[in-house]
């Protein structure tokens, strides 16, 4: 059965939108989770739809981290994804041993992106999160300073880091991201130290005189 074919949709409509990872709620067996359904930025597999972060919405740290196609759960153990679940064995049910966690979840995953995520503080900083896990040399660069243009010729690996400064100008620089997300071929960079943050203005001006910083 294909529990989780509507991920797509969502999906597709998280890279219209520019959006590498999108936060939503679930439960199962009386627990609530946060679920971070991020985008695959590869061919390699066209079989997944999506990475999915479980965490216990009480306690963050316990995590599971699953890829996801049409049909099931790949990447974890059958162990680990029972354990985490608090899923008991049952001998000779192998096969169907996650039908009802499937179907539990399947009902209350998205149907589309919404981005309303952004209006609560603690989603807004736990995507902030994971983007820095993404990128650790990163983590704690905040502070937008100038945004350049990509060189034409950037690598899978520059292109995959773009995607995820993408959507973190869109959580921390909103107004900014707004009026340059057009351009495609544009990076905001981003430091560490407080005192390097300019104003939108301040950027605006800086990168209309100098016509771009190329990569």
């Amino acid at each position: 059965m294909k529990y989780f074919t509507k991920l797509r949709q969502v999906v597709m409509e998280m890279e219209k939108e520019e959006v590498v990872i999108y936060p939503c709620y679930v439960s199962y067996k009386s627990t609530k989770y946060i679920v971070l359904i991020e985008r695959i930025l590869d061919d390699t597999n066209n079989s997944d739809i999506a990475k999915l972060i479980f965490m216990d919405a009480d306690n963050l740290s316990d995590k599971l981290a699953v890829m996801v196609n049409d049909y099931s759960f790949s990447s974890a153990t059958t162990k680990e994804i029972r354990i985490f679940f608090n899923i008991p064995y049952e001998d000779g049910k192998l096969g169907t041993l996650f039908q009802n966690l499937y179907m539990s979840l399947s009902s209350q995953f998205p149907n589309h992106y919404f981005p309303n995520y952004k209006n609560q503080k603690s989603l807004r900083q736990i995507v902030l999160d994971e983007i820095g896990s993404n990128s650790p040399a990163n983590a704690d660069k905040k502070y937008c300073h100038h945004i350049k243009r990509l060189g034409v010729t950037a690598n899978g690996k520059h292109m995959r880091r773009s995607a995820y400064n993408s959507q973190k100008t869109q959580l921390l620089r909103p107004s900014l991201f707004n009026y340059f997300c057009k351009d495609k071929s544009l990076s905001f960079c981003f430091y560490d130290d407080p005192n390097m943050e300019r104003n939108d203005t301040q950027i605006i001006n800086y990168f209309s005189s100098n016509k771009g910083i190329n990569v």
